[in-house]
């Protein structure tokens, strides 16, 4: 049997949008964020953090900048319990920028290369799953694989 999962995205949606996070004093969870991600995992949900992390292309933030950060996240959240399965970012960009990350890739969002690899290595059904974050790219990713979307307004 597939396991079913919430696809979410990572800046405005469990943490306050704050441009590009680069440290770990910049991170705020959004209020009513444990107790949600609490709920979908009781669900028995698969919880999958997919998030765009262009700054790394744009040259603002570096690669263990954003993985210091999302370690911090996953430390902070299993503090509280709260177990996340599968965390992936895309570091590119495809015009802004220079270097090996300015360029149209498979997994930037909309695209959906990060939910593909999520997916396989937890061998999740995307058509009985959930696509949630706060803008409309995270949206059409949804709609892409075929999942349920929920817009948050934060």
């Amino acid at each position: 049997m597939k396991n079913r999962a919430v696809f979410l995205d990572r800046d405005g949606t469990l943490v306050e949008e704050r441009g590009h996070i680069s440290s770990i004093k910049q991170v705020k969870f959004i209020r009513g964020a444990f107790a949600a991600l609490r709920r979908l995992h009781r669900l028995g949900l698969k919880l999958v953090i997919v998030s765009n992390q262009s700054g790394i292309a744009r040259g603002i933030l570096t690669e263990a900048q954003v993985e210091m950060v999302n370690r911090y996240i996953l430390e902070e959240l299993k503090k509280r319990r709260i177990r996340i399965d599968d965390l992936r970012y895309c570091p590119h960009h495809p015009q802004r920028g220079t270097g090996r990350f300015t360029r149209r890739c498979s997994c930037r969002k909309p695209s959906d290369g990060m939910i593909q690899k999520a997916r396989k290595r937890l061998n999740i059904d995307t058509q009985k799953s959930y696509v949630m974050g706060d803008k409309l790219t995270d949206i059409e990713l949804g709609r892409k694989v075929k999942s349920k979307t929920i817009l948050v307004l934060t």
